[in-house]
């Protein structure tokens, strides 16, 4: 009898470290995974521009400028539980530039409306106009880095157009592709 149970409790140890040690991955796997992860250091982006001097403005056009930060707002996916709805309302600090620094750049300091073309959760298209003063205002911008440190959440791009958080009424959106200008 203590020999049956000795040798079943030997084999559940063996089971058990064979899955354990087959679960794990190798060196070679986890240095690869490292260097093809996107990460802030690593991570370009390009804007396609309508109606500027220029079709494309890129994060190294970008970072001429010292980044600005902002306190944004922005809805961000999450588990249906807690709220039910699946979104909750999530606040950040953004750095990126002004809109109105890359309006000079791309050699349109008096437009009147830049529409903002991206992508949702689901990679379904959608739009936003910014209209008038908000275009020269300190509250609208251009931005890429989040909190610091980290890339953008829930973004396809890793590029996003965001308002200060008091703006009522305006809308994020962290994954931008294209700016119509007019």
């Amino acid at each position: 009898m203590r020999k049956s149970l000795f040798a079943s409790l030997l084999l559940v140890l063996m089971l058990l470290s064979l899955f354990t040690a087959c679960g794990g991955k190798t060196p070679d796997v986890i240095a690869a995974e490292e260097a093809a992860a996107v990460n802030l250091d690593t991570m370009t982006w390009t804007l396609e521009v309508e109606g500027g001097n220029v079709t494309s403005y890129t994060r190294a056009d970008a970072e001429k400028h010292e980044l600005s930060k902002m306190y944004v707002s922005m809805p961000r996916s999450c588990e249906p539980g807690g709220n039910g709805t699946g979104w909750i309302q999530m606040g950040f600090q953004m750095s990126g530039i002004l809109m109105r620094e890359f309006l000079e750049d791309v050699g349109r300091p008096d437009a009147k409306k830049v529409t903002y073309v991206g992508q949702d959760l689901y990679g379904e298209e959608i739009t936003f106009d910014i209209e008038g003063e908000l275009l020269q205002s300190d509250d609208v911008m251009i931005g890429w880095i989040m909190n610091k440190k980290d890339l953008l959440l829930d973004t396809w791009t890793y590029v996003g157009v965001c308002g200060n958080a008091n703006l009522k009424d305006f809308t994020c959106c962290n994954s931008v592709s294209k700016l119509i200008i007019e």
